[in-house]
């Protein structure tokens, strides 16, 4: 779960130290300068995380997307023999691909506002909460990893221009 997302795992270091040490001296740990130093670092820290590490903003990712879906469009209008599995599993990656990039920057509002309004506590539960629950819906490139187990000739072209999907599917 943390592969490549340094910032996020090093805030919620600080949080639960933060969060320990209120737990444990109380609310008049509040007013220590160098807590409140700790908690504008794990602001910063979080704002990063969220800032470097989430999809909704990094072009790459985006772009994917965008060409994926234009793959699965062309997919569809193909006259090539799919099954009734493969034809569903494409109809579905076609509506969530269309959505993704929106969905990507909601995402990213969401966090930003956590990032801000959270405290250490509240942060920490819920980093825990987010990776206790499961991910119950797949996005665009999940939709990428399955079709390509049946269909690799037809993401060829898509995966000259995005060569990183093959090291990230594997």
């Amino acid at each position: 779960m943390w592969a490549s997302h340094w910032w996020g795992a090093f805030g919620y270091l600080c949080a639960g130290f933060m969060g320990s040490i209120f737990l444990l001296v109380g609310w008049e740990i509040i007013e220590e300068w160098w807590y409140k130093l700790m908690g504008g670092g794990l602001l910063i820290f979080s704002i990063f995380s969220v800032i470097f590490e989430s999809p909704g903003i990094q072009p790459n990712v985006q772009q994917a997307q965008l060409e994926l879906f234009q793959t699965l469009l062309e997919m569809n209008t193909r006259s090539n023999p799919l099954n009734s599995i493969e034809r569903t599993l494409i109809e579905r990656a076609t509506i969530v691909c269309a959505d993704q990039g929106i969905m990507d920057l909601n995402q990213l509002t969401g966090d930003l506002v956590k990032a801000q309004r959270f405290g250490p506590i509240m942060t920490l539960i819920d980093g825990l909460n987010s990776t206790a629950t499961k991910k119950t819906s797949k996005n665009c490139l999940d939709y990428y990893q399955e079709l390509r187990k049946s269909q690799p000739s037809s993401f060829i072209l898509f995966e000259s221009h995005n060569p990183w999907v093959t090291k990230v599917s594997k």
